[in-house]
């Protein structure tokens, strides 16, 4: 394989190998805290989408309650009754993020023991998985192109060995 070949090999690759780019992603974790919800919306980045709109809807699309978040990207509302509901935040220019969100019943909570002082009611990922260091995909990548890099080399390597013999 030339060394041209293993370069276009190895851009495809990366391209492929690559996750998808997400240049300052708004992400909602809502928290129930005794009788109140706790909405936190913050940037891919961690830090807070301050002043964003948040509105709440029930399964059937009634709105609920609807507030702004403060300097640190929270927003309170007293919790409804155990069910399924949407929270929609909104920070403008296209930041706009719905979450599900389940309010479990008193008596699912009873069996914790001791009973936890907050729980994440929306689903998916942690604010903390979302916003912590890739450390895993680092190392992928680099090795990556280490390894492209060392296949290059040998590429590079035989074909001189091979035009030296002629």
């Amino acid at each position: 394989m030339s060394p041209c070949h293993l370069v276009t090999l190895s851009s495809a690759v990366l391209l492929f190998a690559s996750g998808p780019a997400h240049a300052h992603r708004l992400y909602v974790e809502c928290k129930l805290k005794g009788d109140t919800v706790v909405v936190e919306a913050f940037y891919s980045d961690n830090k807070p989408a301050a002043n964003a709109t948040v509105t709440v809807h029930d399964a059937l699309g009634n709105e609920l309650a609807t507030g702004r978040t403060d300097d640190a990207g929270r927003w309170r509302f007293p919790a409804p009754a155990a069910g399924k509901y949407q929270v929609t935040c909104d920070a403008g220019g296209g930041h706009r993020t719905p979450v599900p969100v389940t309010i479990p019943t008193a008596a699912a909570l009873k069996p914790i023991t001791p009973a936890p002082e907050e729980i994440v009611v929306t689903g998916g990922p942690t604010r903390e998985e979302l916003t912590r260091f890739p450390w895993l995909r680092l190392f992928l990548g680099v090795a990556a192109i280490g390894g492209l890099a060392v296949l290059l080399w040998l590429a590079t390597r035989r074909r001189g060995t091979i035009h030296e013999s002629a």
